[in-house]
């Protein structure tokens, strides 16, 4: 016979103590009439379940499984356990073994105080998931308690409250083989039929099964041991809220073992023909259909494919489902058989009521090897003394996750919500892991039990428990998961409330408590009606009418795959439009509005089935392109259905706007009860239309201006015509208005005509009369070009014209313009004139504006002189030289047409025929003890009906005002340092940016008072402008104030005794009498603070030595008063150190390491046997001394035995020292500039 071979990572077999209470507890709690009070019999253990797992790779057994079975008497000879002890702060001490273990034995102790001591045995590691058990001991002060712990793989032990353990025995795995006293108990294999699995050679898969000495066929011993090894009351009957859970229905065995052998049992068959290690491999192909949502409608795409391999589903179903785990030969258990308690001396056997008094051991024999043609191999799966059963852990931290809704499969039908249910995923896997759960929905307004959430068994009653898997690519890898995708939303009410409830079972079928969380949810509202295109066409009805017909065409589309529609009801707001892009109001009538001022009309679409009629317009159905018209219906139109509304009776009026606008919304009903009805469009469509009015226009003859007048006074014009191909030259003709007029008799024009009026006068009277002797010809020779530059009489007001005449190379002129359009032939031409305004009159004062001051201007203009004044423009500036010429002031600062919130027009807003005559305001210019000026000039407004040119009068005389800054004088704070030389003397310094010279309203004046405590006269007290103070330092012993430069001032304070405080003022005083005053109170001792030094830390880096920090706060690297801060240093060595053999560290070669979760960092490292003078610090027997100012200490230094180094952040310094050798103490001390010391120290 072959040695069994115990590996865990091949071959791994569990069990567990089932008592009655872990069965019935929560079937009793929920119905204690029928259940026996399980507080005296709940944890009686009446079961022993066992469950076994072969990894794939190395396949399956060639004939059924054997359990066996030994009393719970010592495993074998105990030896010592070779260990090391790895400190894990804060949890505790890491025993790790060499090799893996089966029995652990050892004693704890406590020290002078009692203490709580766990162990905690572990599995590969130190973390939840490694943990095995839960030893717990109290212990009383210098007692101790012996232990043991049987386990089929362990490999440490994590121990809390104590750091030692004493009397570590154990036998390691590889010796399990010798553990004797087994006696076979069973035989447990597939559920088949020998002769059905004959055909597989060197196997004897359904053979005789089931207890020793009742033996029977595969099938029916598959029953016996199901009757046995499986929990039939299930999970708990009742939710916490005592809702009914879902009904638990155990399939039997038969019916089990029929769903076997339609799927899987033939998948295993065909795997087990190959070689066993290459069973693993097998694998079979199906073919996938696109899913299908709950109503049967399969999603798009091709038919996929799903790659099985059955050893792998083997392996799933009984790791995740205990009933098909006992099933399938995975698991078995049996009537739990207590032995009674034997005392021997100081053991105790068979008395722990925790643990079963019987050791299992299940085998697998694998004939030929495990690539089928080697020796016979034997794996055995170790399970000493099964302990009580602890239940799943029950889901914690429940959460729900709505994913949305699912639309209906067809019109009318409920909407159905998705929702994800997640809760943390345990990782106690060798204490209570969880094998697969189970999900339950109760809707609360149904009567009756909950609705169980899982798939229903093939062949069999029951669901299917959903195993606890994790998938290496889940985002929440530490969570477990499930979803409810199709949970319905009745129409009426439209929402639902239901309560989701989770339970786990680990792989004996012990179920956790159900755990619930409330969830609630609501259908979408009602689609929107989508408004694809608006159209308002209006009608010219023709002059003088500014009313006009309109039509509206409006496309709408209708969403009809979730619900039929009964009714569309429309709205809309008319508004007179600016341009075709100005935003609508917000408001919107009941109704359709037809006329800018009327009221509503009501506007609908009412569907008779798919037929739909129009209320207040005409509707018909359109294709999805909206161009052509199709009967109604889904077989035309599809589910999104178009139609277009035609509303007549617009009525637009076009008098006081360009455009008008047309604001849409719509809205619909359902057909399907409680009939609802959606929101208005969210988004308005907006339509425009724009005035149609298209009729004949009236042109205006219009005169060009010459140029202004030039030096001379002459306005100049340009004359164009056109060249005549067979002209020699031109003759050029001059007359004008006044002249023309003069000879059909016409008085001059009146005074105010526009030149428009008169021109038609001009040609009227030149049509009557076109005689040319009213012209004159102004060239002698001949003008050969087409172009000439003419001149206006000075001072001319007429409008002047010319006609040109070619010339023919035989001297004759064209004929001269005749008959009722001859005026067409001239070129006429009027001197411009330019409107300028009097020069206006400026007056400004200063006024008080809230903190500050404003200048206060009253313009006023003489609109009866001259051109009348239409706006002033008012300019500013600082610069005396500037003022003298308006044009060099810069651009204006206000520009003033009629009154505004700054500024007061009298007449408010002058008519075409008023001007302003005076304008008042408050101009805030930024505060100066500078002067600001102030021009104003006056601006005519252009007449160009009348060929006046807008001008610009002279400027007011320019007017200087103050306008002092806002507040009182800016004076700094007083910052207050040493000067050097006397320890007593304070240098006061502060700052202002006030002018120091006189300005125009005077000087701003400094006055101090300096008085000592304790002496009868002040130290310095006056009163000056500021101009007078003196640019040096007072000399001799006497306190005194100096300009610094720029705008900094100094104050040099020298106390008669240091010991003295001193209260020190300051205040400045403006022109006009505003002060700002600041104080300084100089505290008795020294100016400067003292420094801080932080209590001095120490720590070892290995490699480096031991390292010594500190910092320092309020110490400077700059010279204060010509002093630096210094720093000194005092090291005492350790005397007589020696060198000595190195202390062995954890994590050295041979020490066995923790597993990377929880591997702690190696300790201090200490380097003794060296010792080399530091090139930094003055040694003198075993005392080294450093001193050097503070900002001469190097950032960094070269690896010496000692070194020194600084870093600054901000105000603080950090030192840090290194030492290599052992330092008895450590003495730092911080001098400041003016003597003062402070020191620290610590031992070394």
């Amino acid at each position: 016979m072959a040695a069994r071979i115990f590996d865990q990572t091949v071959f791994r077999g569990q069990g567990a103590l089932i008592t009655l209470g872990s069965l019935i507890g929560g079937h009793a709690a929920a119905n204690p009439e029928k259940f026996p009070d399980l507080k005296d019999f709940g944890s009686r253990a009446v079961s022993i379940f066992l469950r076994w797992q072969v990894n794939p790779q190395i396949g399956l057994p060639s004939e059924p499984f054997k359990v066996w079975r030994r009393p719970a008497t010592p495993l074998a000879k105990d030896t010592d356990i070779a260990s090391s002890l790895i400190p894990l702060p804060p949890l505790g001490t890491v025993v790790v073994f060499e090799k893996p273990m089966v029995s652990v034995s050892g004693v704890v102790s406590a020290g002078a105080s009692p203490q709580n001591v766990i162990v905690l045995p572990l599995a590969d590691g130190v973390g939840f998931e490694n943990v095995l058990g839960i030893l717990h001991f109290s212990l009383g002060a210098n007692s101790s308690r012996p232990f043991t712990f049987q386990a089929p793989y362990i490999t440490g032990l994590l121990l809390i409250g104590t750091s030692s353990i004493q009397s570590l025995t154990g036998i390691p795995m590889s010796s399990a083989d010798q553990i004797k006293g087994w006696e076979l108990v069973e035989t447990v294999g597939f559920p088949v039929d020998s002769g059905q699995w004959n055909d597989l050679p060197g196997q004897n898969h359904g053979i005789d099964q089931g207890l020793v000495g009742a033996e029977l066929p595969a099938k029916a011993a598959a029953a016996n041991r199901y009757s046995r090894g499986i929990n039939p009351w299930g999970w708990h009957p009742q939710l916490p809220s005592g809702q009914t859970a879902p009904k638990w229905e155990l399939p039997s065995a038969a019916e089990l073992i029929a769903e076997a052998e339609a799927e899987l049992l033939p998948l295993l068959h065909s795997a087990l023909a190959m070689a066993p290690n290459d069973q693993a491999s097998f694998t079979r192909d199906f073919l996938i259909h696109p899913p299908q949502n709950s109503a049967g409608n399969a999603m798009s795409g091709q038919d996929g494919k799903a790659t099985v391999a059955p050893l792998t589903l083997l392996q799933l179903a009984a790791s995740t489902d205990p009933l098909l785990a006992v099933t399938l030969g995975f698991g078995t258990g049996y009537p739990y058989e207590d032995i009674p308690t034997v005392n021997l001396a100081a053991t105790s056997l068979f008395g722990d009521s925790n643990t079963s008094d019987w050791d299992y051991m299940v085998t697998g024999r694998w004939a030929n090897g495990l690539d089928g043609d080697s020796d016979e191999v034997e794996y055995a799966a170790l399970i000493p003394r099964p302990r009580k059963v602890t239940p799943a852990p029950a889901p914690a931290d429940l959460q729900l996750d709505p994913l949305g809704v699912h639309q209906p499969a067809a019109a009318d039908q409920p909407w159905t919500a998705a929702v994800r249910l997640s809760w943390e995923r345990f990782v106690l896997d060798n204490l209570a892991s969880v094998a697969s759960f189970a999900v339950a929905r109760a809707d609360l307004a149904m009567a009756g039990p909950a609705q169980a959430l899982m798939e229903m068994r093939g062949h069999a009653p029951g669901h299917m428990p959903i195993g606890d898997l994790a998938n290496p690519e889940d985002p929440e890898r530490v969570r477990q998961s499930a979803t409810d995708s199709a949970f319905p939303i009745p129409n009426d009410p439209g929402n639902v409330q239901a309560r989701y409830g989770v339970a786990t079972q680990n792989i004996f079928s012990i179920w956790s408590p159900w755990v619930t969380h409330n969830y609630s949810g609501n259908q979408p509202e009602p689609d929107l009606v989508q408004l694809v295109d608006a159209n308002l066409v209006p009608v010219d009805p023709g002059p003088p009418a500014s009313l006009c017909p309109a039509t509206l065409q409006l496309d709408f589309v209708l969403d009809w795959r979730v619900r039929r529609v009964k009714t569309v009801r429309f709205r809309g707001r008319l508004f007179a439009a600016a341009n075709r892009h100005q935003s609508p109001p917000g408001t919107f009538p009941a109704g359709v509005q037809t006329s800018l001022a009327g009221a509503s009309t009501s506007v609908s679409v009412n569907f008779s089935g798919d037929a739909p009629t129009g209320v207040g317009g005409t509707v018909i159905c359109l294709d999805t392109q909206g161009e052509n018209e199709v009967t109604p219906g889904p077989a035309t139109q599809g589910h999104s259905r178009r139609y277009r509304i035609t509303i007549p009776g617009f009525l637009l009026d076009y008098g006081a706007t360009r455009h008008v606008g047309l604001a849409l919304q719509g809205q619909q009903s359902e057909v399907i009860a409680p009939g609802r009805t959606s929101a208005w469009s969210p988004i308005s469509k907006v339509c425009y239309a724009s005035d149609p009015r298209a009729r004949n226009t009236t042109v205006t003859p219009i005169v060009p201006l010459a140029s202004l007048p030039d030096a001379s006074g002459e306005c100049h014009a340009r004359l164009d015509w056109a060249d005549q191909p067979a002209a020699e030259g031109y003759a050029i003709y001059t007359s004008n208005e006044f002249t023309l007029l003069e000879r059909t008799g016409q008085s001059h024009p009146a005074p105010g005509s526009s030149l428009s009026q008169r021109l038609i006068a001009l040609k009227a009277a030149f049509n009557v009369d076109n005689d040319r002797n009213a012209f004159t010809r102004i060239n002698d020779e001949l003008f050969t070009g087409t172009s000439m530059d003419v001149s206006l009489p000075r001072g001319s007001q007429a409008i002047h014209c010319w006609i040109i005449l070619p010339v023919s190379a035989g001297g004759t002129e064209a004929p001269w313009p005749t008959g009722t359009d001859a005026a067409d032939s001239l070129i006429v031409y009027a001197a411009p004139k330019v409107g300028e305004p009097a020069p206006p009159r400026i007056e400004v004062r200063r006024v008080a504006d809230g903190p500050g001051f404003a200048a206060r201007l009253r313009i006023e203009t003489r609109g009866t002189s001259g051109a009348h004044p239409r706006r002033i423009d008012l300019y500013r500036t600082r610069v005396a030289d500037a003022a003298r010429q308006v044009d060099s002031m810069g651009f204006p600062v206000a520009q003033v047409t009629g009154s505004t919130a700054d500024w007061t027009v009298s007449p408010p807003s002058p008519a075409a025929d008023e001007w302003i005559d005076s304008v008042q305001g408050t101009d805030t210019p930024e505060g100066s003890w500078k002067y600001v000026w102030y021009r104003a000039v006056a601006w005519a407004d252009p007449i160009p009906e009348k060929g006046i040119l807008g001008g610009r009068s002279l400027a007011s005389p320019a007017i200087p005002v103050v306008v002092p800054p806002a507040g009182p004088p800016p004076l700094g704070v007083l910052t207050a340092s040493w000067p050097g030389s006397n320890p007593g003397d304070v240098l006061i310094g502060f700052s202002t940016p006030v002018p120091q010279a006189p300005g125009p309203l005077g000087s701003h004046s400094l006055q101090l008072d300096v008085v000592e405590k304790g002496v009868p006269e002040p130290l310095l007290r006056l009163s000056m402008p500021i101009q007078d103070l003196s640019d040096a330092m007072p000399g001799g012993n006497a306190s005194g104030v100096w300009r610094a430069g720029g705008d900094d001032f100094s104050l040099l304070i020298r106390r008669t005794d240091i010991n003295h405080p001193v209260s020190v003022t300051v205040r400045l005083v403006d022109p006009i009498n505003r002060s700002t005053e600041r104080a300084y109170n100089i505290p008795a001792g020294s100016i400067l603070p003292v420094p801080t030094l932080s209590p001095i830390k120490s720590f070892t880096i290995s490699g480096r030595g031991k390292l010594y920090t500190f910092t320092i706060d309020n110490a400077l690297d700059e010279a204060v008063g010509g002093e630096f801060y210094r720093l000194s240093l005092t090291l005492q060595k350790e005397p007589g150190l020696g060198t000595g053999p190195l202390i062995p560290m954890p994590g050295r070669p041979g020490i066995p390491r923790i597993p990377r979760r929880f591997t702690p960092i190696p300790g201090p490292v200490v380097l003794p046997g060296t010792e080399r003078r530091g090139t930094q610090f003055t040694e003198r027997g075993d005392t080294l001394t450093y001193s050097a100012n503070l900002a001469d200490v190097p950032i960094s230094a070269p690896a010496e035995t000692f070194t020194v180094t600084r870093r600054r952040i901000g105000q603080r310094v950090t030192i840090t020292v290194t030492s290599k050798v052992k330092l008895r103490s450590i003495a730092a001390t911080v001098t400041s500039p003016d003597g003062t010391t402070v020191t620290r120290r610590a031992r070394g």
